[in-house]
């Protein structure tokens, strides 16, 4: 026989951990707590904020589209850093606006 099963007692049987859940106190359920409807972040609450960042994303992506518009037709390379500020604001812009799958 394996060691471990030598050092067993004589009256341990298969009901023993039935019989100790048996006996242990009941414990508390959780009462549901009701959650505050008031929306939490400014942005969504604060109507200012976010007209000030849609506008500010705007200005910067017809800003940066506009200068690499004028560099090219000026006969130079559009620098990358201008390239990326556009691509940066319309995807924020796009973030922004569309709608969460809570609010829809």
């Amino acid at each position: 026989m394996r060691e471990e099963f030598k050092n067993m007692r004589e009256d341990t049987t298969v009901n023993e951990p039935v019989s100790i859940m048996e006996h242990r106190t009941p414990v508390e359920v959780a009462q549901p707590i009701e959650i505050n409807s008031r929306p939490s972040t400014p942005m969504a609450s604060d109507l200012w904020i976010y007209r000030f960042a849609i506008s500010t994303l705007g200005a910067l992506a017809l800003l940066s589209l506009g200068g690499a518009l004028v560099l090219t037709g000026l006969g130079h390379d559009a620098p990358q850093v201008t390239v990326a500020l556009g691509s940066a604001a319309v995807g924020a812009l796009a973030g922004l606006l569309t709608p969460s799958p809570s609010r829809a």
